[in-house]
């Protein structure tokens, strides 16, 4: 991709607020108002009908509704629905002052409440029909404009008298009534013509604004001085390449030109079995942002730490914005070692333990086919998973003999100790779930807060198993340490008690592999 010769911040405006108001006031808020001030313009005089209220009033609703419906033009049918009756409430409520109780049950008023019901529901089924159906459906939206007019007039209690209302036939027998039907019909059908035309140019606004706004992104993705990828759902719902800017290409070492058309998982291999793609696809629907951290493979078969930020750029389309925090994370978890080997010295007993369980919990959960981003969590949550401990008093610590029941209490606070200390950290707050959660068990009877199953995280199941290995195999002050077979038969006997079953599984497979290699 190559630098676009014009700024990008140069902006062009295609879209404001006025100009959808107006779309929306003649295209569809005004076609009653209008109707309803050219048929009392018909019955009465129009003088008379210029010097009384109820014209201002039922321009005053119409005004109302277009705002409300233009500030929610895009939003959900409900809102839609209900902005289509904001003229003929506000409208009841002005006649209402104005004539009192018996303007509630003029033909024009029921009529006006009749034709906002219809239109408000048949704009919420156009808004969730099939593209190809959406022409069909404004026709009957016209058809129904046109109607609803033709219908006010001939029951209109101004102008006609009972007998002449049941039939139309009758009504239309005579000339003028001809001639003043003929009248609104052409009067209809110009709004609705004004409909259709004012829909097309809103159309053909939103897709000009679109294209406009895409262009700008990608000559404002192409000068970033950070790396991007560009993703686009196709018809099948596969996730497809559709390009990078230069700096990404530098970055990975690689040729985005080739890998424009695929799909993400052909793309980029690595991650087919992780759920970045899932992830991915969320975002271009729904347009909810995401933030990870990812490991990435380089062509040269070196891997990096990214941070990655996802965003939607359109209907189905997304954005990948990634640097490279390789540097940055080795010095943040270089500082997270250092922290944890200080607390081995604080207890001389434990000197080691927080390294060994650390090894084994990212060897665990590499054996259950952990991505290496959530494995990156569950190193730096087993280096930190004691630090609450920093919190308890050195004499129940240090003591030699077994705790007291009032000894436990204070020390089985040392999770939500570990909480509130990492919890402002953000860099630390994926890793938090093992320092939080690791004295969880699969029965719900640990602790701080009594989780069970599922509800416990991965990653402080997986942390468990290790903890709990490492302790009972070395042993503490208290006690001297157990055979391997007494730790694996304890293990296998709390499966479905303490430990996740899944999670002894993989264990018992991982000590069955490291028996062999031995």
């Amino acid at each position: 991709m190559t630098t676009p010769a014009s700024s990008p911040l140069e902006t062009k405006t295609v879209d404001s607020f006025s100009t959808r108001f107006w779309l929306e006031l003649f295209s569809n808020s005004a076609h009653f108002p209008i109707a309803n001030i050219m048929l009392e313009f018909i019955v009465e005089q129009p003088l008379a009908y210029l010097r009384a209220p109820d014209m201002y009033a039922i321009i005053a609703a119409s005004l109302a509704q277009s705002y409300w419906l233009t500030r929610w033009q895009t939003s959900s049918h409900p809102r839609r629905f209900l902005g289509n009756l904001i003229g003929p409430a506000l409208y009841t409520v002005f006649e209402g002052l104005i004539e009192g109780p018996r303007f509630f049950s003029a033909s024009h008023h029921v009529a006006y409440w009749v034709f906002a019901f219809a239109i408000g529901l048949l704009q919420g089924v156009r808004m969730r029909a099939p593209t190809g159906l959406r022409n069909l459906i404004t026709m009957v939206e016209n058809v129904f404009r046109t109607a609803i007019i033709f219908f006010m007039y001939i029951i209109s209690e101004t102008y006609l008298n009972v007998a002449q209302t049941s039939s139309i036939r009758i009504f239309l027998s005579d000339e003028s009534h001809k001639f003043i039907g003929l009248t609104i019909l052409f009067l209809g059908l110009s709004l609705s013509l004004a409909n259709l035309t004012a829909e097309r140019y809103q159309r053909l606004l939103a897709e000009e604004t679109k294209q406009h706004n895409e262009k700008r992104l990608r000559e404002l993705i192409e000068v970033a001085p950070f790396s991007a990828h560009l993703y686009e759902l196709n018809a099948e719902n596969g996730l497809i390449f559709a390009g990078a800017n230069d700096s990404a290409n530098t970055m990975l070492g690689i040729d985005s030109q080739q890998l424009i058309g695929k799909t993400i998982e052909e793309a980029f291999p690595q991650l087919a079995k992780t759920d970045i793609p899932l992830i991915y696809r969320q975002v271009a629907v729904d347009g909810i942002m995401h933030h990870s951290e990812q490991v990435i493979r380089k062509k040269d078969g070196t891997e990096g730490i990214y941070d990655v930020h996802v965003i939607q750029t359109g209907p189905n389309r997304m954005v990948a914005f990634f640097h490279d925090i390789t540097e940055l994370t080795h010095a943040y978890d270089m500082t997270l070692e250092g922290w944890s080997r200080a607390m081995d010295l604080r207890d001389n007993e434990t000197e080691g333990h927080t390294q060994r369980v650390t090894t084994m919990a990212v060897e665990l959960a590499s054996v259950m086919d952990i991505s290496q981003a959530d494995i990156l969590h569950i190193r730096r949550g087993a280096l930190l998973h004691d630090i609450g401990k920093m919190g308890v008093p050195d004499h129940i610590l240090f003591k030699s003999d077994k705790l007291t029941s009032e000894d436990w209490i204070l020390m089985r606070k040392h999770p939500e100790l570990a909480y509130e200390m990492l919890a402002p950290i953000t860099f630390l707050r994926p890793a938090l779930n093992i320092p939080y959660c690791h004295h969880e068990k699969w029965d719900g009877t640990g602790y701080p807060r009594g989780l069970k199953g599922e509800e416990i995280p991965l990653a402080a199941r997986i942390f468990s198993v290790a903890d709990v290995w490492d302790a009972l195999y070395y042993g503490r002050r208290y006690r001297e340490g157990w055979s391997e077979k007494q730790v694996l038969d304890y293990i296998q006997e709390q499966s479905g008690k303490h430990f996740d079953p899944q999670v002894v599984e993989a264990f018992l497979k991982l000590r069955r592999l490291s028996k062999n290699e031995t």
